[in-house]
């Protein structure tokens, strides 16, 4: 699967959960490959008031990718 769009599943995750919220910046890391049959689970939590950590997890807990937000 195409690494950026495990940014954009994160960045969906927000979308959905802090609506409203303007995104100042998304920084993702990828950790290991995802295909496309493989389960995932899009996770975050929020970090203080204006940021979030966020994570693609393999359905054994393995991360395969993360991010951290800051919102305006």
């Amino acid at each position: 699967m195409h690494g950026p769009l495990l940014a954009m599943l994160m960045a969906e995750l927000v979308r959905r959960h802090a609506a409203g919220r303007a995104v100042r910046s998304l920084r993702y890391r990828l950790r290991r490959p995802v295909f496309a049959d493989d389960p995932v689970l899009v996770h975050g939590d929020p970090v203080g008031e204006d940021a979030a950590r966020l994570a693609v997890s393999a359905s054994v807990g393995e991360t395969r990718a993360e991010a951290d937000i800051d919102f305006e």
